[in-house]
């Protein structure tokens, strides 16, 4: 992976991080601070549900056609690996639901140099002006 695209994943992961925070705060930390000790108070349920929301950011946030934030700031697109037209929404899909299986993921990457995700989905990740080249 080059540098705009592990900053692009950097972006996106602190977004998500972000998210994370923001839901842990208002619906976790604040009524622990603001009302009495509650025995029966689901935390942790609460802590999982909110994580698996922020998490969802990860799962989907390649859907739009310019792809996520991180990719729009970096100036990135997925493209189709087979075409290098942009890729369709099925494929911007496919390629971030592996990161379900994180280990794998990364695992897979360290042996194959390139993602599984991106391996099933027939993607890969090109700058803007390597794209206008090749179009």
């Amino acid at each position: 992976m080059d540098g705009k695209r592990i900053m692009a994943f950097i972006i996106d992961y602190l977004i998500t991080a972000g998210i994370n925070a923001i839901l842990f705060m208002i619906f976790i930390m604040y009524p622990l601070i603001t009302k009495p000790a509650d025995v029966t108070y689901p935390v942790m349920l609460r802590a999982f549900v909110y994580t698996g929301i922020a998490w969802l950011y990860l799962l989907i946030r390649d859907i739009p056609p310019c792809g996520s934030i991180g990719k729009l700031i970096m100036k990135q697109r997925i493209v189709s690996a087979d075409t290098n037209a942009p890729a369709v929404l099925w494929q911007r899909i496919v390629r971030n639901l592996t990161w379900i299986l994180g280990p794998v993921e990364i695992l897979v990457y360290l042996i194959a140099k390139k993602r599984l995700g991106d391996m099933l989905a027939r993607t890969t990740v090109a700058t803007l002006e390597d794209n206008r080249k090749n179009v």
